[in-house]
């Protein structure tokens, strides 16, 4: 007997009434559960589909005015040969070598900062942004709602390069007087929690673990005669490594992670690791020239490849962690830049923008644009447009 059911009075009587309202109950909870699970359906099938991200295009973007051609003049900045940029999903950060500004979705500013760099770079992860200067000693890191903190490193040493993942984890390699290079890297509270000291062989870059329990550097030396690029992975625990990868040749140009392994861009080459420091997969340029590389992508890198060192005769990659091709496709004018998010793929050429996803469908394309020097898909298809002075929005 169900008791929450129950009420006084003769079973006999009463026992057929409950029968039927325990039938009139059950219903709607049935048919709501069936709602509730083609909705889950649903949503895991469109999701990150173009369909699903014009829904949220609209809904994110309703308000926004645009022109005939679907842009809108959304940031202003101070116009500067140095600027760079990074997508901070609907603000943006630009840092020059004189300031380092954040700004929100209407174009506010929400931090601005007067800086002397000699060379400013950022570097992102989906939620993070970081800006310095190459050869300077600051790092300012900031998540969308403004700056987090800032780092100088440690002794002071001059930065080569900076990688940060979602979680908060920095990875610097620096130089550093006595060794051929130095890795350091920061948590979240941007405390120093490893120090890497490299004596005989040079560190091009470096990059921390999704768990943040790892860090990964890519360095070079010479053997015999031959360059032999090598990765070391250590604990951040621990002053010894724990595994070693190596291959011959490659400058790497680029560390960071795909669908959350330590992926290496070198430049005959794309490598994925895993923490033990096995090859997970390679996947080879085939002689093409690396000319462009992002791996913002949801579980994939894009890569523009040349077929010649000079020109501009080339293909369009986009590549897993397994080091299978998603989708190819050839290019046969001069492409600007290209960015990755979500699952889409941004080329900019010297007059148009098209958006791709990442099978390298086309999605969208802009023409008679003149003025942009980059553009950055973000991960609901929409792009902005970077200029001299200004940004714009474009929202297919």
């Amino acid at each position: 007997m169900d008791n929450l059911l129950f009420t006084p009075g003769d079973p006999q009587e009463e026992a057929p009434a409950r029968r039927v309202q325990k039938k009139k109950r059950k219903l709607p909870v049935i048919v709501l559960s069936i709602v509730l699970g083609a909705a889950v359906i649903l949503a895991a099938v469109f999701w990150n589909s173009p369909t699903f991200d014009a829904i949220r295009r609209a809904i994110t973007y309703r308000t926004t005015k645009t022109d005939k051609g679907n842009l809108t003049e959304i940031y202003r900045y101070n116009s500067d040969k140095s600027n760079c940029f990074a997508d901070m999903g609907d603000g943006l950060l630009v840092a020059s070598n004189t300031a380092v500004n954040l700004y929100a979705r209407g174009g506010e500013t929400i931090y601005t900062q007067s800086v002397k760099f000699t060379q400013a770079a950022v570097t992102q992860s989906d939620k993070l942004a970081v800006a310095y200067d190459i050869g300077g000693m600051e790092l300012y890191v900031f998540d969308t709602k403004g700056l987090l903190g800032t780092i100088t490193t440690e002794g002071k040493q001059a930065i080569l390069s900076a990688t940060v993942n979602d979680a908060g984890y920095l990875a610097v390699t620096a130089n550093k007087s006595g060794y051929k290079a130095a890795v350091y890297v920061y948590n979240p509270e941007r405390k120093l929690v490893f120090e890497f000291d490299s004596a005989d062989r040079f560190v091009m870059t470096a990059c921390v673990s999704a768990d943040g329990k790892y860090v990964a550097a890519a360095t070079m030396g010479q053997t015999e005669g031959s360059f032999l690029t090598n990765t070391v992975i250590y604990r951040i625990t621990s002053t010894e490594p724990d595994a070693q990868y190596g291959a011959t040749g490659g400058l790497v140009y680029q560390m960071g992670l795909l669908d959350g392994t330590f992926c290496e861009v070198a430049e005959d080459r794309l490598d994925t690791i895993d923490d033990a420091g096995k090859l997970i997969a390679s996947y080879s340029f085939d002689g093409g020239y690396l000319r462009g590389c992002s791996l913002q992508g949801n579980g994939f890198a894009a890569l523009l490849l040349d077929r010649y060192k000079s020109g501009s005769q080339g293909r369009l990659v986009t590549v897993d962690k397994r080091g299978e091709e998603i989708g190819s496709l050839d290019i046969n004018e001069e492409v600007l830049h290209i960015s990755a998010a979500g699952s889409y793929v941004s080329v900019l050429f010297a007059d148009h923008l098209v958006i791709y996803d990442k099978n390298l469908k086309q999605c969208a394309n802009l023409e008679d644009i003149s003025s942009a020097k980059y553009a950055l898909v973000r991960s609901d298809g929409s792009a902005l447009l970077t200029g001299s002075a200004a940004a714009n929005l474009y929202l297919p």
